[in-house]
């Protein structure tokens, strides 16, 4: 892994006991490492909620018409 990632060896030996060490992997003698059963199971992530910021802006008049303009929403001035 380390020749493929262009990585230190000892760089990928320190994660992989490091991964041991937390639970994420453990090891299977003459196979190699496993990924934990109770990591090993896809949970989709929670529905994203949107935030709703209240938040005061102070724009440029000047702005705020090029803005209305650029999105054809101001008058026939622009």
């Amino acid at each position: 892994m380390s020749q493929l990632q262009s990585i230190s060896l000892m760089t990928v030996m320190k994660a992989y006991e490091l991964l041991e060490l937390e639970g994420w992997i453990y090891v299977k003698p003459q196979s190699g490492y496993n990924v934990s059963a109770h990591f090993n199971q896809f949970k989709a992530p929670p529905p994203l909620q949107p935030q709703i910021v209240n938040q005061l802006i102070r724009i440029n008049r000047h702005v705020l018409l090029g803005l209305l303009c650029c999105c054809g929403l101001g008058n026939t001035q622009c």
